[in-house]
C-alpha cells in the first residue's frame, strides 16, 4: 500500500515525468510549468481522433529539488529550474551516475521535439537526437551507454521504439554513434523502459488493439539492427502501459485501467499496479504469442 502522498508541485501548475536522483536521497526532478499554463489549445501529440493526447505547453520546464519529508524533515520543497530554454522542456531523467539529464524539447517555431542532454556540472546543453517528427520519452540504459525513446519519424502518429548508442566526451554524452529502430510497424509503440539487467526493455503498444494497449518486451541481446519478436507481458482488457522497474528488476509498476473505479465517462480509471517478475530471460527468437516468459504475477 501507500502512505500519505506528498504534494510537490505548485498549485495550478501542469506537471509530468517525475524522476528520482540515483544517488542523492530525496532529490527529484520533473516537468513543471510552475504557473498555470497560458494556452488552452496547446499543440501536442494525439493519435488521430483518439482522446488520448499530451500537450506541449511552452511554460513547461524541468525543475529539481529535495523533498524534506523523504529525509525525515518537515517543510516545503524548494523547486529550482534546471533547463532554461524557450519552449516545452520535459520528459527528463538522470543518467545512472547522476551527472547528466536527458530530456525532450519542443521548438516553439517548429513544434518538433528533439532530445537533449544537460551536463549538471557545466550547465552545457547538447542536442543529441535531431530528426523530423516527435522524439521523446527518453531514458538511459543501466550502464549509461545507450538511450531508448519513442519516435514519430514518418509523421503518421504511429510511434516506434528507438535505441541509440551514445557518443561520449569525457563521460558526457555528445551525440549518438548509431540508432536502431526496434519496431517498424503500423502500431503505436511508446513509453519504453530498460530492465536493470540491460538485456531487454518493456514498452506500451497498440499491437493488440488501439482500445487495448498492452505491455510488451523486446530483447536487446545480439545485433540490434536485426528485428526481434516482442513478448507480451500484460494480458487484460483496457489500457496497460507506462511500465517501469525497481532498481533490482524484481518488480514492475505500470498504469492500468482495471478494477471497479470509473471515470465520468464510465470507463475504468487509470490506477498504478505493481507485480513481481519471474526473473526468467526473454528468448531472442520468442513468438509474439508467448506471454509466459516474464509474466508479472499480480
Amino acid at each position: 500500500g501507500l502512505e500519505d502522498p506528498i504534494l510537490v508541485s505548485p498549485p495550478g501548475s501542469a506537471n509530468t515525468c517525475g524522476w528520482f536522483h540515483p544517488h542523492e536521497p530525496g532529490r527529484i526532478l520533473f516537468g513543471c510549468t510552475l504557473v498555470p499554463p497560458s494556452g488552452t489549445d496547446v499543440p501536442g501529440y494525439q493519435r488521430e481522433q483518439s482522446k488520448y493526447r499530451w500537450a506541449f505547453p511552452e511554460e513547461m520546464t524541468i525543475v529539481q529539488g529535495v523533498v524534506p519529508q523523504m529525509l525525515g524533515k518537515s517543510g516545503a520543497i524548494d523547486l529550482k529550474p534546471v533547463v532554461d530554454m524557450p519552449g516545452y522542456c520535459a520528459e527528463g531523467s538522470w543518467s545512472p551516475d547522476g551527472k547528466t539529464i536527458l530530456y525532450a524539447r519542443v521548438l516553439p517555431e517548429t513544434q518538433d521535439a528533439d532530445l537533449y542532454v544537460h551536463d549538471m556540472a557545466s550547465g552545457k546543453k547538447t542536442k543529441i537526437v535531431a530528426a523530423p517528427g516527435y522524439d521523446g520519452g527518453p531514458f538511459f540504459s543501466p550502464n549509461g551507454q545507450f538511450i531508448c525513446y519513442r519516435s514519430d519519424r514518418e509523421g503518421n502518429n504511429l510511434l516506434q521504439i528507438q535505441v541509440s548508442k551514445l557518443q561520449m566526451d569525457e563521460g558526457v554524452p555528445s551525440g549518438i554513434q548509431a540508432e536502431y529502430a526496434l519496431t517498424a510497424d503500423r502500431h503505436v509503440n511508446w513509453a519504453p523502459f530498460f530492465h536493470p539487467s540491460g538485456d531487454w526493455l518493456v514498452y506500451a503498444t497498440s499491437r493488440v488493439s488501439h482500445r487495448n494497449y498492452e505491455v510488451f518486451a523486446l530483447p536487446l541481446t545480439g545485433d540490434l539492427s536485426v528485428k526481434k519478436e516482442p513478448v507480451r507481458i500484460t494480458n487484460a482488457s483496457g489500457f496497460d502501459g507506462l511500465p517501469v522497474f525497481n532498481p533490482e528488476g524484481s518488480m514492475m509498476m505500470w498504469t492500468a485501467q482495471r478494477g471497479q473505479d470509473r471515470n465520468d465517462e464510465g470507463r475504468p480509471s487509470s490506477q498504478l499496479w505493481l507485480a513481481k517478475t519471474t526473473g526468467q530471460k526473454i528468448p531472442v527468437s520468442a513468438s509474439t504469442e508467448s506471454s509466459a516468459q516474464i509474466q508479472p504475477v499480480e
